[in-house]
């Protein structure tokens, strides 16, 4: 079998995601990163929660 396009570390990483615990952690830091993006440097706009 080839290496994946993506490369080997990127195709761990995305079988390590389907772990419960790592696919919680993973929503977690997405949620906030998401719910602070108006508040990072180099936002704009668009950027900003209704």
């Amino acid at each position: 079998m080839g290496t994946p396009l993506a490369g080997r570390g990127w195709a761990q990483l995305g079988a390590l995601l389907m772990l419960p615990l790592a696919r919680w952690a993973a929503h977690a830091a997405y949620r906030l990163v998401a719910d602070n993006r108006h508040r990072m440097p180099g936002g704009t706009a668009v950027c900003s929660a209704p």
